[in-house]
């Protein structure tokens, strides 16, 4: 369109232009493009008809991706009011002993494994070494019933949540509520003697009713955070 169309024989005859419109260039353009650039345009067409199709699938099914899942992990269970660990006295494995809060060390009796309940979201059984379930005794739901270990078999008073509590310069801080009652792990009398056996009270923020998982995982996987001391 822009070069000179020339006629005739005679190098001094005049050039003759061809203007064209501007519209005419532009449909020149696209045909020309169209040319060029086949495939890349049937493949954009084609990853366009993709997207549009998953976000059709999501639209109806209401398709998403899968949270992480809780984790297991094991940990100690230090009192933010006492500085002691929750504890099987003695490292006993007999069912139906109380627990207690003792001096922190490194005895497995204050190892205790946190397991996701399936099905009831935030919530865990507490395992001891000796394979022995954290328990609420005999399913009460009143305040000052015993915290024990017993035989796991599924209950709800062997389930307990982990709600956070804000702690200054503390991490991983939480009320350890029973499922079946709503109440949370305390030493007795919310003393801080070393040897005060635990027991279920309201939950609050009182410093004595939270405790701090130095090992707690929130994530997928398994948790390897077990700490002798905390």
């Amino acid at each position: 369109y822009r070069h000179a169309a020339r006629t005739g024989t005679s190098p001094d005859a005049p050039a003759i232009h061809l203007a064209g419109s501007s519209s005419s260039r532009r449909a020149w353009a696209a045909g020309d493009d169209a040319m060029r650039y086949p495939v890349a345009k049937r493949r954009l067409g084609h990853c366009l008809a993709t997207m549009l199709a998953a976000a059709l699938l999501l639209a109806i099914t209401g398709a998403h991706p899968a949270n992480a899942q809780p984790a297991a992990f094991t940990t100690t269970n230090v009192n933010v009011g006492s500085g002691l660990c929750l504890d099987d006295p003695s490292s006993q494995t007999t069912a139906g002993v109380q627990l207690i809060q003792g001096n922190c060390n490194s005895a497995s009796s204050q190892n205790w494994t946190f397991t996701p309940v399936s099905g009831a979201a935030g919530a865990y059984t507490i395992t001891s070494s000796a394979g022995l379930c954290v328990d609420i005794s005999g399913r009460s739901t009143a305040d000052n019933a015993h915290v024990i270990q017993w035989t796991c078999n599924g209950q709800t008073n062997q389930e307990f949540q982990l709600q956070p509590v804000t702690v200054s310069g503390a991490s991983n801080t939480f009320n350890l509520a029973a499922v079946h009652s709503g109440k949370c792990i305390a030493p007795a009398g919310d003393t801080t003697a070393n040897g005060t056996v635990l027991v279920q009270l309201p939950c609050t923020t009182v410093a004595t009713r939270v405790w701090r998982l130095p090992g707690y995982a929130s994530g997928s996987g398994s948790g390897s955070g077990y700490q002798g001391l905390p």
